[in-house]
């Protein structure tokens, strides 16, 4: 049996307390915080314009080079290569160099901030930026806005790092830099500022507000510099021709949720197929995920890509509405191909491009049946793509300012907002975690802003668990083991084979239940005759709440805490106790993680 353990200091988080701690007094102005928002916002505009320039750099050599080279050689198949490609040379830094560059970016970095204190190694930021940009300008069905969070939020965490800020701070800066990069990208300052509040922190006190918008004020400077400051989609100015048109717009709401559902089912459902699947090795899969894109593409290349000019073209010219409503489907499959197999990208393109599809679509049906007292088609092509984004990633601020800011079309604000309302309560309804929450579901995380906060769920049981860990032998004789439990301050410890490894437990109870008084048969009978081998154990990565519903519910005193990768591998042990001394930690933890 092991020696038990008096010290407890693993039930305090030190690194935490000890930063905060050393904070000194400069650090804890606002001024200062501002001052290094605005030089996180210039950084984060530059890695956001390194990233464009890099995108056209790679977007050159597969379609001005390789493209034309194997048309001679493969014909119309040849569309096929080169999504194919871009996953081979995607698939080494998504699975070995950089594993959190997988997938669309801003949940990686949600995580982040919940699991990790908001610590981004550096190495993501830049493995993000070359994955992506080889993704997207391979054919790959994705959005920008996904790695450019991911570019922007860790320069804001390496900042964060190298001054040493509290947690709450860490998440003001690296809001900061999604903001700035976001601007930068969609030369949209004010929806940049506003996403980065809404999806990424939760925080509209005038304290974040002021920093981001300073960050993504600084940001879209750097980028006017250097791209230029001309809206993302040029088009004509629409309007509302008919008050009745309102009644349009319900309806287009309504679908538009409907788009956001399944877009939302369908990305995950790709996304635990290629994970658990399909049994490929781990660095093929992009390279399948292309390929499913690159067939599609042979018929309809306009899901390739970010999808940006082909939104344009159908905003403000006549398609047919069958082409419309399809390219809904195959662009939906498209990146949930590109996604779920593990290449790098955002889903915020793709939502705008099923949106522009959508509303263009219904708009045409209906200027078809109710004549030309309606708005253009088009109009509602802003709409759609407003409500469909809005609803999927439950923003409803953010879509409606992204999409005044990329056309700079005031006219319509009106019916977008309406229609981004309409979705975002229905897709609200029937799901309760957004587009990106749910792969933090997936992973068994919650994630909360502030004035939503659990103080128990921010605690892990890693923390607060004792790691050194009284256990006894399954060998142990009856009158031995009779006696460890009995002369102890437990009333009862795990039990372990010869490997170290959990195969039971035993309490008072078991004794109370297996009487031996015989001294002879008390030394000959062992432990694991007499134990309990049903055992309830908890992960590290669980919430001390997670496990107090748990002590209450199944009327325990102590579980032990196994590893996730060998369920049998106890590494800690956790108690009431341990939960009731966690808690003013999970207080104080709160108040400076929020800055309450």
């Amino acid at each position: 049996m092991s020696a038990p353990s008096e010290a407890r200091s693993e039930r305090d988080d030190p690194e935490s307390a000890s930063r905060h701690s050393k904070t000194r007094p400069w650090q804890e102005s606002n001024l200062t915080i501002n001052i290094l928002a605005i030089t996180v916002g210039v950084t984060s505009a530059l890695g956001a314009v390194l990233f464009i320039h890099v995108m056209r750099l790679t977007q050159h050599f597969f379609f001005d080079v390789l493209h034309p080279a194997t048309i001679p050689f493969l014909g119309v198949t040849a569309i096929v290569l080169i999504p194919t490609l871009g996953g081979l040379l995607v698939a080494p830094i998504t699975t070995y160099f950089a594993p959190e560059t997988k997938g669309h970016g801003v949940p990686e970095l949600m995580l982040a901030i919940r699991t990790k204190k908001g610590r981004l190694r550096p190495r993501a930021a830049l493995m993000k930026l070359l994955a992506s940009a080889i993704t997207l300008t391979s054919g790959g069905s994705a959005g920008r806005e996904g790695p450019i969070v991911l570019i922007g939020g860790g320069i804001g965490s390496t900042f964060s790092r190298i001054f040493n800020l509290t947690p709450g701070r860490t998440r003001r800066i690296i809001a900061c830099g999604c903001a700035a990069a976001i601007a930068v990208v969609f030369n949209a300052p004010v929806a940049g500022s506003i996403f980065a509040i809404e999806i990424i922190i939760g925080d509209f006190a005038v304290r974040s507000f002021a920093s981001v918008i300073l960050s993504a004020v600084a940001g879209s400077v750097v980028g006017w510099y250097f791209l230029g400051s001309s809206p993302s989609f040029a088009i004509p100015a629409y309007g509302v021709v008919n008050p009745t048109e309102f009644g349009l717009f319900l309806a287009l709401g309504v679908l538009a949720a409907g788009v956001a559902l399944a877009f939302t089912y369908l990305l995950y459902k790709t996304d635990d197929l290629f994970e658990h699947g399909i049994r490929i090795p781990p660095i093929l899969k992009p390279a399948l995920g292309g390929l499913l894109v690159g067939i599609i593409a042979i018929w309809t290349p306009q899901v390739m890509g970010v999808g940006y000019d082909y939104i344009n073209q159908v905003l403000t010219n006549d398609y047919a509405v069958w082409l419309l409503l399809m390219l809904i489907v195959l662009k939906m499959l498209a990146t949930s191909f590109t996604l779920g197999s593990g290449a790098s990208g955002g889903i915020m393109s793709p939502s705008l491009f099923m949106g522009a599809m959508l509303g263009t679509g219904f708009g045409t049906i209906a200027q078809r049946y109710l004549g030309t007292s309606i708005a253009h088609p088009g109009a509602y092509g802003l709409v759609g793509m407003a409500a469909v984004f809005g609803a999927a990633a439950q923003a409803p601020f953010t879509s409606i300012m992204l999409i005044f800011e990329m056309t700079r079309d005031y006219n319509l604000i009106v019916p977008v907002m309406f229609g981004v309302v309409i979705a975002t309560v229905i897709y609200n309804h029937f799901r309760k975690t957004t587009i990106y929450t749910r792969k933090l579901i997936k992973r068994g995380v919650h994630y909360r802003f502030a004035h939503e906060v659990n103080v128990l769920e921010e605690i892990q049981v890693g923390e607060i668990m004792n790691k050194v860990v009284d256990s006894i032998s399954e060998d142990t004789p009856y009158d031995k083991a009779y006696h460890a439990v009995f002369s102890s301050h437990h009333n009862g410890f795990p039990v372990v084979d010869r490997e170290g490894l959990l195969v039971g437990i035993i309490t008072e109870g078991d004794f109370g239940r297996h009487i031996i008084t015989d001294t002879k048969r008390g030394h000959e009978v062992k432990l694991k005759e007499i134990m309990c081998t049903h055992v309830k154990s908890v992960y590290p990565d669980m919430s001390v709440w997670e496990v107090l519903k748990m002590f209450d519910t199944l009327k325990l005193g102590r579980f032990p805490v196994v590893s996730r990768d060998n369920p049998r591998k106890i590494i800690g042990i956790v108690t009431r106790s341990d939960i009731v001394h966690a808690y003013p930690e999970a207080l104080k933890r709160h108040e400076i993680e929020f800055e309450i």
